[in-house]
């Protein structure tokens, strides 16, 4: 089954090129600058709208092979196959056959499948807290401090795809606390600084670069004025509330991107105080929407239509629900019988980005990035705990 569900996902790389969308080219042009040879720019000036991990590995990719958009899609392809074979090798004690069919048909669940047919960096992501979720598990099972650094420095590498994952360092330190026996100082100073010592280079480049010591791309502002205004923006440079906060700001002299989002973050925080329900019942609705099938995809090449449900789409609304649900049996279960404190980690990854995500802004191709950690609850879910290995 883990064999034909990769089969599956690089053949349909293969049939469908991967599609540019309007987000895309903001990770072309940095990737595209990058290969010839200019280093990561935009329009001219360095990258400071995008963090640098999808531009890279798109700059990479055409440099070594050119510009193709069936290599984009057979690299996303491949970047959620290989997430979802972390998650069948970490799990195979719960039972070989189940495990590789369950990840097997996720490779080729349409909503985590068509998003790798577009030039965005969801598997990207998925692949990465994959990786931060397998060695989290396996440090907390070993107490290795070598362990903990890799989890760090993976964690590291998914915060330079997309923020949101930084802040997952803390309850992952939390886990790695009450797990451990003795040396938990220990393991909770190797993931940070296995962290800091991939997102540090980052902040060093926009400090000789850019001037300012920081981390973040500057696109949140945008994002958590979004929130406030609607959780169904499809034109993210032309809805009112963004395009009367940019006149205002170059109406009072502009200045370079940082300070634009800047800008936007306190038109967002002012919006929110004047009207702190209306924000709140956003909040509210986006983890909702963030649990729903991805089918972005099915809408660029006209096999789907907005506000519309088609047979199909409910069968996929009820497998989300259904993996969304596994999450929260996964949790009920552990708590009930205190252990072990590994079964909280894909629960946690899954329901700390949905809160992230709440407080600007979601959208259900979000989900695609915690995939590996809903395929995880659902085996966990689906399956009774093995025996202890036995001891030397």
């Amino acid at each position: 089954m883990l064999a034909a569900g990769a089969a599956g996902a690089l053949a349909f790389a293969l049939a469908f090129p991967a599609l540019t969308v309007d987000d895309s080219l903001s990770y072309l042009g940095p990737a595209r600058a990058w290969a010839a040879g200019a280093g990561l720019q935009e329009t001219g000036v360095p990258l400071q709208s995008r963090l640098p991990a999808y531009p890279l590995v798109l700059g990479v990719l055409i440099r070594g092979f050119g510009e193709h958009p069936r290599l984009f899609g057979l690299a996303n392809a491949a970047f959620l196959v290989a997430s979802l074979l972390a998650v069948a090798l970490l799990l195979r004690r719960r039972g070989p056959d189940l495990v590789g069919a369950v990840c097997g048909l996720a490779m080729i669940y349409p909503p985590f499948l068509t998003s790798t047919g577009m030039v965005l960096q969801e598997s990207l992501i998925a692949l990465l807290i994959a990786l931060t979720m397998v060695l989290t598990w396996r440090a907390m099972d070993s107490g290795s401090v070598a362990l903990s650094l890799g989890a760090g420095a993976a964690l590291g590498l998914a915060s330079l795809a997309k923020v949101t994952a930084l802040p997952l360092v803390v309850p992952i330190a939390m886990l790695l606390a009450v797990s451990a026996r003795e040396g938990r100082v220990r393991r909770v100073a190797a993931l940070a600084l296995g962290t800091l010592l991939v997102v540090a280079p980052w902040m060093v480049r926009n400090a000789v670069v850019l001037g300012r010591l920081e981390f973040t791309n500057n696109n949140g502002g945008i994002a958590t004025l979004g929130g406030t205004v609607s959780n169904q923006i499809e034109d993210w440079y032309g809805f009112p509330e963004y395009v009367a906060a940019r006149a205002r700001w170059q109406a009072e002299g502009g200045g370079d991107a940082a300070s634009l989002d800047r800008e936007l973050y306190r038109v967002a925080l002012n919006r929110i105080a004047a009207d702190p329900l209306r924000w709140l019942s956003l909040a509210g609705e986006r983890p909702v929407r963030f649990m729903f099938p991805a089918r972005h995809w099915f809408f660029q090449t006209g096999r789907s239509r907005p506000a519309t449900l088609g047979p199909w789409y409910v069968a996929a609304i009820a497998v989300q629900f259904a993996l969304f649900a596994s999450a929260l049996v996964v949790v009920a279960r552990t708590w009930r019988r205190r252990g072990p404190w590994t079964h909280f980690l894909p629960p946690l990854i899954v329901f700390h980005h949905m809160a992230v995500y709440a407080l600007s802004y979601a959208s259900p191709r979000y989900n695609v990035t915690v995939a590996p950690a809903l395929v995880a609850g659902l085996v966990i879910a689906l399956t009774p705990d093995p025996p202890p290995p036995p001891s030397s």
